[in-house]
């Protein structure tokens, strides 16, 4: 930046230099608990349903097709990857699942 005074006759030009360190910006997922799910019941989009603030991929743990135990707090993980790596950070986040036994 140049800093020019005014008044020229008692100060004189200024200059001076930043360096900026940019940061990515956060990628954030939105995922709700899915709704409960009966033992037996692979697991597929209604459960595996999260969503980002930027274009992008997901990868699940466990995946579709997946049948996991009973139980009320099954941990479904969901991974994010950015389309644009260069300007986005990849993100994590679970959510937990009710599956009821089989009757």
């Amino acid at each position: 930046m140049t800093f020019t005074p005014t008044d020229t006759v008692d100060y004189s030009n200024a200059s001076a230099a930043v360096t900026i360190n940019v940061q990515r910006a956060a990628s954030v997922i939105t995922w709700a608990p899915p709704a409960a799910i009966t033992y037996g019941t692979a697991l597929n989009s209604n459960q595996l349903d999260a969503s980002a603030n930027v274009p992008g991929t997901f990868v699940y743990n466990p995946p579709a097709g997946a049948v996991v135990d009973a139980g009320s707090n099954q941990i479904l993980s969901g991974t994010f990857t950015p389309t644009d790596i260069a300007d986005y950070t990849s993100a994590t986040n679970t959510v937990s699942l009710v599956v009821s036994p089989h009757r």
